[in-house]
């Protein structure tokens, strides 16, 4: 039997395939990572940046609109924390707390709206009054 001329590249009968995760003594993780962080890294993030919670009265600057908070979080539209308000207004909004398909809260059409935690500020007790103290002023007001 002839010897076959060996060029170039040799191969040892024994070898393994191996992954790109042991690759050079590295271990990179293989594993999708997911999209959406632990409901306690939420709150942790949330807390360091504002202190906002599911019912606060806030003040959208990006709109200069006020409403409730219902909802707090990750969503699947957009990376990032997000605030779902319920507007005091019906009809300015963008949503009804569905976007996509997922319901994150509930509120009347067009009155719902997300947006970036950065973007919302809380307003205190007094400043929330103050707003519904004018509003009942007015519509007790006697008219001349």
């Amino acid at each position: 039997m002839s010897k076959l001329p060996t060029y170039g590249i040799s191969f040892k009968n024994n070898l393994k395939l191996q992954t790109p995760s042991k690759i050079g003594g590295l271990k990179y993780s293989t594993k999708p990572k997911s999209s959406f962080s632990t409901k306690d890294e939420i709150n942790r993030r949330i807390n360091s940046s504002k202190n906002i919670n599911i019912n606060d009265y806030v003040f959208i600057k990006t709109t200069n609109q006020k409403g409730t908070v219902r909802y707090i979080g990750e969503t699947k539209f957009k990376t990032g924390i997000w605030v779902g308000v319920e507007l005091d207004k019906r009809g300015v909004g963008k949503n009804n707390g569905t976007v996509m398909g997922v319901t994150y809260f509930k509120c009347p059409p067009l009155t719902g709206i997300f947006i970036p935690v950065t973007a919302v500020e809380k307003l205190s007790g007094d400043q929330g009054n103050d707003i519904v103290s004018e509003v009942s002023t007015i519509s007790t007001k006697k008219l001349d």
